[in-house]
């Protein structure tokens, strides 16, 4: 299993390394991105003008009160939102979780996987984590510990050490031929992905 995880890893650096998504020319000609760290007004007017990334932090700010903000899910949640309409991986990631836990909107299992899904598909890490759970639990999708073990493979393969702890909890209820599928799409997967992002 763990030399699987390493392959699985290996594949994704591999990919990574051999066809970035941005050049090194057009990194120093595009605007700076904001952070966690950028101050609160460059952020705000990220996000106002539409930019997805920059929507999804100021969820994150008002999920946990960061940078002087007062503590608000429903704004949260709102912003998570909007990010999530812009496509953002993160936005639909966090607005998966946010209507999965029912935090600052009424509570809805079966529309937070499917936010976590789509996030998922993109490679967020978390959200591959996240609906991985669903899967393993039944929460909000039919229960399927192949699929489960698909998604916290391929999480954990991206450096996630909370879906290897939760894989090695995982694995010994599953058949031998199960882990064989799991992985197998799990696999696929990944290479699918690299196939999309170099182009081919």
């Amino acid at each position: 299993m763990i030399r699987f995880l390493c392959i699985l890893t290996a594949c994704a650096l591999l990919i990574a390394c051999d066809n970035p998504s941005i050049s090194s020319h057009e990194q120093k000609n595009s605007p700076p991105q904001v952070t966690i760290d950028s101050p609160l007004s460059e952020i705000q007017n990220s996000a106002i003008k539409g930019d997805g990334a920059a929507q999804a932090l100021m969820g994150v700010i008002y999920q946990n009160g960061l940078q002087g903000v007062r503590r608000d899910d429903f704004a949260a949640f709102e912003w998570f939102r909007k990010s999530a309409d812009s496509g953002d991986s993160n936005g639909q990631s966090n607005l998966g979780h946010v209507y999965c836990a029912g935090k600052g909107v009424r509570k809805d299992e079966v529309l937070g996987a499917k936010f976590l899904l789509m996030a998922a598909e993109k490679g967020n890490m978390y959200a591959q984590f996240n609906i991985g759970k669903c899967f393993r639990d039944g929460e909000g999708v039919i229960k399927n510990d192949v699929e489960a073990y698909k998604w916290l493979l391929i999480s954990g393969s991206q450096g996630n050490t909370s879906a290897k702890w939760v894989i090695e909890d995982l694995e010994p209820k599953l058949s031998q031929s199960q882990r064989e599928e799991g992985q197998k799409r799990a696999k696929e997967f990944v290479s699918k992905d690299s196939r999309k992002s170099s182009g081919k």
